[in-house]
């Protein structure tokens, strides 16, 4: 309560919440989604306060959590709902007869107006901001009277956080939180999660040949022919890995046609068997990264 004189009336403080609808036009299957969040903390009842007496609360008195499924901004702003008050417009801490002024945290915070006023912005899911706020009563001589004030939080700008792989379904916590990965933009073709593993992991897809392995090259047959193969940055790259198919036959000398298998002809000479050569793409050996959606 809030006494712009040595006595008199004075002033609460609530704090509401606003969600500023914005909808998404997803791919048949998935949800509409839209911003959200939660606030906590409670109203403020300032006190009795004389002419131009502040007043500021400590320690993070408000939290504000994305609760929704995107990313978002979150705003502020004050409006007199009863009494006769006005909020300052002009950024300086010197009011006039009947003007309040009223900033985050400190005095030399962000002047909270009857517009919205930005707090932060790129919020991710789940993400907090918490905040103070200070209050500065009008100058002696102003009406002395009951005010209320309401100070609204609002969620704009809201961005979605599914992944933009055509046919994902999963969104960026579950790549982020859930998987320990990183989300990845592959330009056209829209965003993925690259994730440190072998495998693709349960529930999810490989992206198209997106991925990395440790070494360029490796295996190969008993003469070096047909070295299994990847990309060593992570990229939309097909890997081989060669090995050894049905049998074909045999003889002395390498070749490189075939996929040669040493041995001992009995005499102490080398001899090799032929097999025909199969490669498997993508599979889980020597790599390191892959891109799931």
């Amino acid at each position: 309560m809030v006494n712009t004189g040595l006595r008199g009336r004075g002033v609460v403080i609530y704090l509401t919440l606003c969600v500023a609808m914005l909808v998404l036009m997803c791919d048949p299957g998935l949800a509409q989604a839209a911003a959200s969040l939660t606030l906590t903390g409670g109203d403020w009842a300032i006190g009795a306060l004389k002419g131009s007496a502040t007043s500021a609360t400590t320690g993070d008195t408000w939290t504000i959590t994305n609760d929704g499924d995107g990313e978002e901004d979150f705003e502020i702003s004050v409006a007199v709902t009863s009494g006769t008050w006005a909020a300052r417009t002009i950024n300086d801490n010197t009011n006039a007869s009947n003007e309040f002024i009223l900033r985050e945290d400190t005095s030399a915070g962000k002047l909270i107006t009857g517009n919205n006023v930005s707090l932060t912005t790129s919020v991710v899911e789940e993400g907090t901001y918490s905040f103070d706020l200070w209050f500065k009563a009008p100058p002696a001589g102003s009406t002395e009277e009951a005010e209320t004030l309401t100070v609204t939080v609002t969620a704009t700008n809201w961005v979605s956080s599914f992944l933009s792989w055509a046919g994902s379904t999963h969104r960026e916590a579950d790549c982020t939180v859930t998987l320990g990965g990183t989300v990845y933009d592959t330009g056209a073709t829209g965003t993925i999660c690259k994730v440190t593993s072998a495998t693709v992991p349960a529930g999810w897809t490989q992206a198209a040949n997106w991925q990395r392995y440790s070494v360029a090259t490796w295996g190969g047959d008993s003469c070096g022919y047909h070295l299994s193969h990847g990309p060593v940055t992570f990229a939309n790259t097909v890997s081989g890995v060669k090995s050894a198919g049905s049998g074909v036959g045999s003889d002395y000398p390498c070749s490189s046609s075939y996929w040669n298998v040493a041995g001992d002809d009995g005499y102490g000479t080398v001899y090799y068997g032929y097999y025909a050569v199969s490669e498997t793409p993508n599979i889980s050996t020597n790599r390191v990264e892959v891109g799931v959606y």
